[in-house]
C-alpha cells in the first residue's frame, strides 16, 4: 500500500521508495529510508499527506505520498525496535552481554573519546612551560 492509502493515527513502516534520485535523496536526509517507523498524522483535501518521521513532522505532496510503499507493522519490528534502542535489556548490559567497554582498556586509557590526557608543552610537562620557573626583570 502507498503512504496515499493509509489511515490517518497508525504506525507503518516503509518498506519502498519509488522516487526519483532528486527526491529520494532530500527524504533521505530526513530520515525518511527504507525500514523507517511512520505515524500518518493527518491528510488534507488536497492529498497531502502529515506524518512523522523520527519525532519531526513531514509534509509530503501527493505525488510524493503516491510513491512512498509501506507495510504494516509486525510484532518483531517492535521487538526489534526495543533491541537496538536498548530497552529491555538490564543492569546497562549491552546485547553482546559486555558492560559496553571494549576488553584490556583501562580507565583513562581510551583511543580519541576524550579518556585520556595529552602531555606537551602547555601543561607542565614539557620545555615550552613557564611553571617553576621565575622570571627575571
Amino acid at each position: 500500500m502507498t503512504l496515499q492509502e493509509a489511515q490517518n493515527g497508525k504506525e507503518y513502516i516503509v518498506k519502498q521508495s519509488l522516487l526519483k534520485q532528486p527526491q529520494k535523496r532530500r527524504l533521505e536526509a530526513m530520515g525518511l529510508i527504507e525500514g523507517t517507523m511512520i505515524r500518518k498524522i493527518n491528510q488534507a483535501i488536497d492529498g497531502s499527506v502529515i506524518l512523522m518521521v523520527r519525532g519531526t513532522r513531514l509534509a509530503l505532496g501527493k505525488d510524493l505520498a503516491e510513491d512512498i510503499i509501506i507495510r504494516d507493522i509486525t510484532p518483531s519490528d517492535l521487538r526489534n525496535r526495543r533491541i537496538r534502542r536498548g530497552i529491555g535489556l538490564r543492569n546497562g548490559h549491552t546485547r553482546a552481554g559486555g558492560m559496553g567497554r571494549a576488553k584490556g582498556m583501562k580507565d583513562g586509557q581510551g583511543k580519541g573519546h576524550g579518556m585520556g590526557r595529552a602531555i606537551g608543552p602547555r601543561d607542565g610537562q614539557g620545555k615550552g612551560s613557564s611553571i617553576g620557573k621565575k622570571r627575571g626583570n
